[in-house]
């Protein structure tokens, strides 16, 4: 399946508000998503992943590091902004660990905190898609189709 750089941005920032509205409603105890949504939006955040991968994949046969010009084509609001997510989620994650003993190895019951915790990792992983979109629609001339 190919996806262009401008269908990626599109996807992520779609993906991420989501995440971030369903961040802000647990944060506040105010809603509690079912697994289904919980699926969705982690499936999503890997297909983010795997397409962001694909495209840099394709940008690193014509640049040495592909990394360095997502975040050098970035405007710097956005590349701070990324900063801060990346920050944030490590912090949520470890607010949010619990060091007491549960059930056993596979607990079905989906709290509060652990909806927190991984829309922390939502929020990063579509950020991330959004700014590999974002530098393959900018400065990448012609993609490879």
């Amino acid at each position: 399946m190919q996806i262009t750089p401008k269908q990626l941005a599109s996807f992520s920032l779609s993906g991420f508000i989501v995440s971030l509205l369903v961040h802000l409603l647990t944060l506040t105890h105010i809603y509690l998503v079912s697994n289904i949504t919980i699926g969705a939006l982690t499936i999503g955040m890997l297909a983010v992943w795997l397409f962001s991968s694909k495209l840099l994949k394709e940008s690193a046969e014509r640049q040495e590091n592909p990394w360095k010009d997502v975040f050098v084509s970035a405007p710097s609001r956005l590349r701070y902004f990324f900063i801060f997510i990346a920050v944030y989620a490590a912090l949520n994650t470890l607010l949010g660990l619990r060091l007491e003993n549960g059930p056993g190895y596979f607990d079905t019951d989906v709290s509060a905190v652990k909806i927190r915790v991984i829309s922390g990792f939502w929020l990063l992983f579509y950020n991330l898609g959004f700014l590999v979109g974002l530098s393959g629609t900018t400065n990448q001339g012609e993609v490879k189709k």
